[in-house]
């Protein structure tokens, strides 16, 4: 219930490149159902998983509604 206040979050994912980073945020951005806003924060090479070698770290907002 606490991130469904408003208040934004870290989010972090993976990616292959980054260029897919950016790609993954702005799949995100549209996902309006969900977020109503996604930045991205930064991309490292550290600490990947196998096959996604780009940590992406995003500042995340939930949507209330989509989430009921």
């Amino acid at each position: 219930e606490a991130h469904f206040n408003g208040t934004a979050f870290e989010l972090k994912g993976f990616a292959k490149t980054d260029s897919d980073a950016a790609i993954l945020g702005n799949q995100l951005k549209a996902a309006t159902q969900l977020f109503t806003s996604v930045d991205i924060q930064g991309t490292s090479s550290e600490g990947g998983i196998t096959g996604y070698p780009v940590v992406v770290t995003m500042s995340v907002t939930l949507n209330k509604v989509g989430s009921q």
